[in-house]
């Protein structure tokens, strides 16, 4: 008797290991894969300048920092802002933020702005430099953040798997047991 329950408590620790991996396994693509690679990357007009706009994540979450870069083509400093104006049907106010020069690329501008509500988007960029004043705009559609991990509900979508791997081999034993009983099965 005192060795099942040491077999169902050793079992145990295996399955809380394993679900702490797959907890562990969740949490890593996310956000760290998101911060060095563009989500989405648009070649834009911005009036007589040729830039090149980075978004860090497509679609943008509700309430979320929407991260931006902008590179031109031509190595020059720049200054500007973004805008993000509700499209119809979109019941918001319009935001703004203010693009800065990376620290690392002093070409390269960037900024963040932030979605209050779900919908559509109309991205406004603005720069301003040596050729002058430019505008360009693109649309983007903000989504509203999962309730519910995707870990999370694998997690439980597969918690039955445990107690049906338990039964199959509390199965085993029993019949082991029948056997060396000198019982059939």
């Amino acid at each position: 008797m005192r060795l099942r329950w040491i077999a169902i408590l050793g079992s145990g620790i295996v399955v809380l290991l394993l679900l702490l991996l797959l907890l562990v396994l969740g949490k890593l693509p996310g956000r760290a894969q998101a911060q060095q690679k563009p989500a989405r990357s648009e070649t834009l007009m911005v009036g007589p300048y040729t830039t090149v706009v980075n978004l860090f994540e497509n679609p943008p979450q509700v309430g979320q920092p929407l991260e931006i870069s902008i590179v031109p083509r031509e190595s020059m400093h720049l200054s500007g802002q973004i805008k993000a104006l509700p499209r119809a049907g979109t019941d918001s106010t319009p935001t703004h933020a203010t693009l800065v020069a990376d620290k690392n690329q002093p070409d390269k501008l960037v900024g963040s702005i932030q979605l209050p509500v779900r919908g559509g988007w109309q991205v406004v960029i603005e720069l301003d430099g040596p050729k002058g004043h430019g505008t360009a705009s693109f649309d983007v559609d903000a989504i509203v953040p999962n309730a519910l991990p995707a870990w999370l509900g694998w997690l439980i979508g597969l918690s039955p798997l445990v107690g049906f791997a338990w039964f199959i081999w509390h199965q085993w034993h029993y019949r082991r047991r029948l056997l060396a009983a000198g019982g059939s099965a």
